[in-house]
């Protein structure tokens, strides 16, 4: 027990070790010897164990894990240097794959994609890619292109991707997968090789703005909290572009919210030249127990208000960073909700592990409003529930196509056996669903040609109005 502890105790302090990342464009002995040096020093701070951890998750101590989750927010949040570099978090890597010299491609890019959440439960609607096609142009007008997000990997984890040849395509999972059967491993005990401690997977949701054009985005609001007064309540704000000018929150009435009030980069997509990308909502996965610790941030314009802005004053949290809520959790179930709900809205599949959202139930929810709030019943959803169905091949019906809360034992029916009753044929991945390889399907690849025609229609109207003014 005491080499288990300490192997994590020091998991744990390499937390920061993401932070050692260097800027784009600098050497890369130089980049590797700033991130030895981090981690002797890192190793020599005192930090949150797993025993803390696991003792604050059984003991249901929600104040401490907030705590944990918002010092985690301050740290990849600080900008690296120079100064004006950007957040730790976005120098980090989103394609973990081999190069030639078996190191990792430093590519800064800011390249969205539709969330998979989304395309998954659009998919769950129609029996074939082909009917779901028919229909592409309803679902991107009820969606719209406004929002895209990026994965992205600190060191620790875009290494072991990269060694164990994970971030290329499905050849490693199927050659691995191919193993284990042909060696009768139990399908309970087929998984990729566990992510070391200190390892983060940060899922980050961007909306395109124009510089001509006012977007507008939804607000999720805690109408459960007794703070929520009416001005705390907004259902959507309205963004203008306004990088120099200053941050103008708090804001009233209908007043447009200056984009100088978010994280923003330049958007890298193909056809979207001139676009800024402002950030609304992060989730960050970190690898200090086994299931992870999951917490979840999410952009407000009253972001001081409400149960979900609990332990930040006390928080060294900056800038932008400061204008954002948190939720977080270390289980499937506790802490508690204070009361039970279900979901009035039948899902639109069976759940392949038989737990079902209509069922009133405390257990614990944690979501993030700009993803899975606009998934039906997504509010009800826990992330870590669904992370820990993350297979290749995905399970049939898509775990992510609904939302899911309560329970899940790892022993679980789902795990060994399919809806038929055969034996499943799948690989687990550690909680890490950005590892299932691109299906590069014909739907995948009309979504994306659709939405960027969608707005070069959409600049091309702008301009011809503006132009006979």
């Amino acid at each position: 027990m005491t080499k288990t502890v300490s192997r994590v105790q020091s998991c744990c302090r390499i937390l920061l070790v993401g932070l050692s990342f260097m800027s784009a464009g600098k050497a890369q002995a130089q980049g590797d010897k700033a991130t030895t040096v981090l981690q002797s020093l890192v190793r020599r701070e005192s930090s949150v164990t797993e025993s803390d951890l696991l003792d604050w998750r059984d003991m249901q101590k929600a104040d401490q894990m907030r705590d944990h989750a918002w010092r985690i927010f301050a740290r990849i949040t600080k900008l690296t240097p120079p100064i004006v570099g950007p957040p730790y978090w976005d120098t980090w890597n989103s394609d973990c794959k081999d190069q030639a010299d078996g190191r990792p491609l430093r590519q800064h890019l800011h390249r969205t994609s539709l969330p998979l959440e989304l395309v998954g439960a659009f998919r769950e609607e129609y029996s074939s890619d082909a009917f779901a096609l028919a229909d592409i142009g309803a679902f991107t007008t009820k969606h719209g292109r406004g929002l895209g997000e990026q994965i992205s990997y600190n060191p620790i984890m875009c290494a072991q991707i990269i060694s164990e040849h994970l971030g290329n395509n499905g050849k490693a999972l199927d050659d691995r997968l191919r193993d284990f059967i042909q060696n009768g491993s139990p399908a309970r005990e087929r998984e990729i090789k566990p992510f070391p401690g200190g390892s983060i997977a940060v899922k980050a949701f961007w909306v395109a703005i124009a510089p001509d054009y006012q977007q507008r985005i939804k607000i999720w609001p805690d109408r459960k909290d007794p703070t929520c007064a009416p001005k705390y309540c907004v259902d959507s704000v309205v963004v203008k572009f306004a990088p120099r000018q200053k941050c103008n929150l708090p804001i009233s009435g209908n007043t447009p919210v200056f984009s100088s009030c978010f994280y923003s980069v330049r958007d890298d997509n193909p056809g979207e030249k001139g676009y800024t990308l402002i950030l609304v909502g992060l989730h960050v996965a970190v690898k200090e127990i086994n299931d992870w610790t999951w917490s979840t941030f999410w952009w407000h314009p009253i972001p001081q208000a409400g149960t979900y802005a609990k332990g930040k004053a006390g928080i060294a949290i900056s800038g932008v960073w400061r204008n954002f809520l948190m939720n977080t959790t270390f289980s499937t179930e506790t802490p508690p909700e204070p009361e039970p709900a279900k979901a009035d809205v039948p899902p639109d599949a069976d759940d392949p592990c038989g737990q079902d959202i209509r069922v009133a139930s405390r257990a614990r929810v944690c979501f993030n409003p700009f993803l899975e709030g606009g998934l039906k019943n997504g509010a009800l959803s826990n992330c870590q529930n669904c992370h820990a169905r993350a297979a290749y091949p995905v399970m049939n019906p898509d775990p992510r196509s609904n939302a899911q809360r309560g329970y899940l034992s790892p022993d679980a029916a789902c795990f060994d056996k399919d809806l038929n009753g055969k034996p499943s044929e799948r690989i687990h991945l550690d909680y890490m669903w950005s590892l299932v390889p691109s299906t590069g399907g014909k739907l995948d690849s009309n979504i994306d040609k659709l939405l960027i025609f969608r707005e070069s229609l959409r600049k091309a109207i702008l301009e011809h109005f503006q132009s006979s003014q």
